[in-house]
C-alpha cells in the first residue's frame, strides 16, 4: 500500500510540474479545468490503488484458505490411515483362527483407504476411474494388465463403491483367475456415453474358470453393490477366463472434458 500511494503522489506531482501551465514549475494559474483534470487524475489513481489492494488482499486470503484446506486434507488422510490400521488390527486379532477371512476384510479396508486418499488429494477434474483401477491392480503387475478408456471423474460414493467392486475382481483374479498365472493377462476397457460408463473386465491365459458352485462373499458383495450403484454388473465365467460387464451412470457435472 505504501509504495502505491507514494507512486501516486509522485505521479501527481510530475503531472502538476510538467503538464499544467505554467510548465516546469509548481506554480499554477487559477484555471478550474486544469485543477479538475488534476483532481480527476488523483482520484482515478487512488481508485486503481484501492482496486489493486483489494485484489492483493483477496489473493492472499485465497492462498491462506488453500493452505489451510491442504493442511486439513493431510490431517484427514493421516487420521484415516490410523483408523484403518486400528480396524485392521482389530480384525486380525478377532479372526486369528480364520486368517483368510481377516485378509479379505483387511483388503477391502485398504481399498476404501486408497480411494479416500485419492478423493482427498485429487482435483475434481481428475481421472478418478483410472486411478482407482490402477490402485487395485498395480500390486499384481501392470506389465500384464491393459487399461484403456477416456478420463472419467466420479462422485465420492460412486468411487468408493466401484473401488470395492474392482478390489473383489482383482482379488479373485489373483486367487483363481488370470492373475494367478504367469501367462495370464487382464484387459480392462471402459467407455463413456450418455452420462454412463460401460466397463469390461476380461481375463485370459489363466486357469480354466468354472462358475462357483456356491455364491462367495465377493460375488454377493458385487451383486449387492449393483443396487447402490444403480447399475448392471454381469459375471460371465468362460473357459478362457472371467468376463465382467458393468454399466453405471455418472452425473454429467462429474465428467471431465
Amino acid at each position: 500500500m505504501r509504495p502505491a500511494l507514494l507512486a501516486l503522489l509522485y505521479s501527481t506531482a510530475i503531472a502538476w510540474w510538467a503538464f499544467l501551465p505554467p510548465r516546469w514549475t509548481f506554480f499554477i494559474t487559477p484555471d478550474w479545468e486544469d485543477l479538475i483534470a488534476l483532481l480527476i487524475f488523483l482520484v482515478t489513481g487512488a481508485l486503481i490503488v484501492w482496486i489493486t489492494r483489494a485484489y492483493h488482499w483477496t489473493l492472499r486470503s485465497l492462498r491462506a484458505e488453500q493452505e489451510s484446506r491442504e493442511l486439513l486434507n493431510r490431517e484427514l488422510v493421516h487420521r484415516g490411515r490410523n483408523t484403518i490400521a486400528i480396524a485392521q488390527s482389530i480384525v486380525s486379532q478377532t479372526l486369528r483362527a480364520d486368517p483368510s477371512t481377516a485378509n479379505a476384510i483387511n483388503g477391502r479396508l485398504r481399498a476404501l483407504l486408497n480411494t479416500n486418499e485419492t478423493l482427498t488429494t485429487s482435483a475434481p477434474e481428475t481421472d478418478l476411474l483410472r486411478q482407482i483401477i490402477e490402485a487395485e491392480v498395480t500390486p499384481y503387475g501392470l506389465e500384464r494388465i491393459s487399461l484403456s478408456g477416456p478420463p472419467v471423474a466420479l462422485q465420492p460414493d460412486l468411487a468408493r463403491t466401484l473401488a470395492l467392486v474392482i478390489h473383489e475382481l482383482a482379488t479373485n483374479a489373483a486367487k483363481y483367475g488370470s492373475l494367478s498365472s504367469v501367462a495370464g493377462r487382464l484387459t480392462i476397457n471402459w467407455s463413456f456415453a450418455n452420462h454412463a460408463v460401460a466397463l469390461t473386465w476380461i481375463e485370459c491365459g489363466g486357469p480354466s474358470v468354472r462358475p462357483p458352485t456356491k455364491v462367495g462373499f465377493g460375488t454377493t458383495l458385487i451383486k449387492s453393490l449393483q443396487r447402490s450403484l444403480s447399475s448392471v454388473v454381469e459375471l460371465d465365467f468362460r473357459p478362457t477366463g472371467l468376463v465382467c460387464n458393468a454399466r453405471f451412470e455418472v452425473p454429467s457435472d462429474r465428467q471431465t472434458t
